[in-house]
């Protein structure tokens, strides 16, 4: 608790000084400096926040009764559910595997399937749930839990607007929630004055700053479809400054304020929210935030790249190989969860087989690390190319620096290395890959050498990535999006399974 007050008293001093020094400015640029001297003390609320995991894992391991163990694991797994995916789901085994104690064990079942991406599982138990048959003390976190995985899988639909109408005629749930479900089920209705109301009730009676969190982002929202630009940045900063207190690694607002940054041409602050957030989403293996990161990197270097007038060719070459080194980083993570899930299904005869397809901690950290060198070596190359530019604008001007560009370009040497560390890496987490494919193709067709990438092999290779749009594959690969077209089609014609499932069999070999 020293930490905290510690924490909070340095926080306050910053606060005034920063509010005394620009009493001028607007509610917007006084939250947003807030927002970076809370970033400035990250470390405090995560220190707090391991002292606070570390008594709950305490009290678990001496508590006598069943009840006691039941709530100190809930909380826990509260605590890790945006922090890190992982021990979230650790909590859940943990809960899973304790004896019946009231505890709605069905909720945290649904949240991991949600977290999985398991829709078919996750409706099993959305759909018939009985809130009846659980303990009024958990009842509240329950709706919560139960909506916000169901949004996490896809959009608000009248399932949902049923199941949560229902739940606010229960006397168990509390305020905030209540009004949170009332303003979520406006928002659907595109009523979005009546849900900003409801939105401002369910933050002001709010009872965890994690509710607050919650409920102030989607009060941003209901501005933002009111037209509310400065309003909708505000309570995103908002939301931002309580993420960061509580704290987690798995958010969504300051990825839209970054965006928000971003339209105003505030690049450097657009730039270090991205770089939290990166960080965060990575350290958290929540595999749609890592996703969405990506995505917001992308936007944040071409637009940076547009403003300072970089090589067309080098945008599209940092922008595809950084989204190449995160989509490795997903497949090995995806790979990982998959691995995991089949040891705990597998008996001892295959035990070792199991470890054999298993990626030890030590090698993903050498490809995560082997892949940010990558990236940043070459966007150090993209940083020497423009100081290349800006001397020789000083010392010979602008007609040499146009010459400069309309000179040969070193792009095709770059995709050359790129291609080789790509095919050498699949084919190490793959190695089986180009057999697996032969033996869906007819003997004619097949591919001679069984350890190398040819064009249309890194086709297919990107397609069990996850890109499957030709433009997209051909945006990779440097070629037309004909050529790509060509390739699928010729393959499909030479398989020996459906034609139409040849590329899903692809996707699931090993």
């Amino acid at each position: 608790m020293n930490l905290r007050r510690s924490a909070i008293a340095v926080a306050a001093v910053l606060a005034c000084t920063a509010t005394m020094l620009s009493c001028s400015k607007s509610e917007l640029d006084n939250k947003m400096a807030e927002l970076h001297t809370t970033l400035s003390l990250s470390n405090f609320y995560i220190d707090e926040f391991h002292i606070r995991v570390s008594a709950l894992k305490r009290q678990i391991e001496s508590a006598e009764e069943d009840s006691v163990k039941a709530d100190a694991a809930f909380e826990l797994f509260k605590e890790y559910e945006r922090f890190n995916t992982d021990s979230a789901k650790a909590c859940v085994a943990l809960l899973l595997d304790m004896p019946d104690t009231g505890f709605p064990k069905d909720v945290v079942q649904a949240w991991q399937y949600a977290i999985d991406g398991d829709r078919a599982r996750f409706m099993k138990i959305f759909g018939p749930f009985d809130p009846s048959g659980v303990d009024p003390r958990y009842r509240n976190d329950s709706y919560a839990y139960l909506a916000s995985s169901f949004l996490f899988l896809q959009r608000a639909d009248d399932d949902l607007c049923m199941f949560m109408s229902k739940a606010c005629l229960d006397p168990a749930i509390l305020t905030d929630v209540k009004e949170m479900f009332i303003g979520t089920i406006y928002g659907f209705e595109q009523e979005p004055t009546y849900a900003l109301e409801h939105f401002k009730k369910a933050y002001e009676a709010s009872t965890t700053t994690h509710m607050q969190s919650k409920t102030a982002y989607l009060v941003a929202h209901a501005y933002n479809a009111l037209g509310s630009k400065e309003k909708y940045e505000y309570w995103l900063a908002q939301s931002a400054i309580h993420d960061l207190h509580v704290p987690v690694k798995s958010y969504s607002a300051m990825q839209d304020l970054a965006m928000a940054e971003l339209d105003r041409g505030r690049y450097k602050s657009a730039s270090d929210m991205v770089d939290v957030f990166m960080k965060d989403a990575m350290e958290s293996k929540h595999w749609v935030r890592i996703q969405t990161a990506v995505k917001y990197e992308k936007a944040i270097i071409s637009a940076v790249g547009s403003a300072e007038k970089r090589s067309i060719w080098g945008l599209a070459c940092a922008s595809v190989l950084l989204l190449l080194i995160l989509t490795l980083v997903l497949a090995l993570l995806n790979r990982n969860m998959k691995q995991r899930r089949m040891l705990a299904q597998a008996n001892a005869s295959i035990e070792e087989m199991n470890k054999a397809l298993t990626l030890s901690d030590k090698e993903k950290e050498e490809y995560i690390h082997k892949y940010m060198k990558l990236s940043l070596n070459y966007l150090g190359s993209v940083e020497q190319y423009r100081h290349k530019l800006r001397v020789l604008l000083k010392e010979a001007g602008k007609d040499a620096v146009i010459a400069q560009l309309r000179g040969p370009s070193e792009s095709e040497s770059q995709y050359s290395d790129f291609y080789k560390e790509f095919d050498e890496t699949f084919l190490k987490i793959y190695p089986n890959f180009v057999r697996g494919v032969n033996e869906l193709l007819k003997p004619e067709a097949r591919f001679e050498n069984e350890h190398a990438l040819n064009l249309p092999l890194r086709v297919l290779a990107a397609i069990k990535l996850g890109i499957k749009e030709s433009k997209e594959i051909a945006i990779f690969l440097n070629c037309a999006p004909a050529s790509v077209y060509t390739y699928r089609s010729k393959m499909k014609a030479n398989a020996i399974t459906d034609k139409d499932e040849f590329e899903s069999e692809v996707c699931r070999v090993s």
